[in-house]
């Protein structure tokens, strides 16, 4: 816990000082976190914005898993065919009985 505080402060911190920063640090930046070279045609609003999210997600942790599945699946469909089909979030399954609470009596 005690490390996700310190990650989070730091990241935090390197935040602020991104948009100070001149276009070959940022490129510096980029080839440090994402271990390639920045393609020349990014605009600097681009890199700071990627760079940015790179940070974020090294230091606090990326996309679940389950995120991370269903858009490699929006991305295989888009590139079949350009069209994306999502699902409906899960629905209950016939049988399951629903119950609510308000001020802490069951209905």
């Amino acid at each position: 816990m005690r490390r996700a505080i310190q990650d989070a402060t730091a990241c935090r911190e390197a935040l602020l000082r991104l948009p100070k920063l001149g276009l070959g640090e940022l490129r510096q930046q980029w080839r440090v976190l994402y271990k390639a070279e920045a393609s020349p045609y990014l605009s600097r609003e681009l890199l700071v914005r990627a760079v940015a999210y790179r940070m974020q997600e090294v230091a606090l942790g990326g996309l679940r898993p389950e995120r991370q599945r269903q858009l490699r699946q929006f991305a295989q469909q888009l590139n079949g065919s350009q069209e994306v089909r999502i699902r409906p979030r899960p629905e209950p399954k016939p049988g399951t009985r629903l119950g609510s609470r308000m001020a802490g009596s069951n209905l």
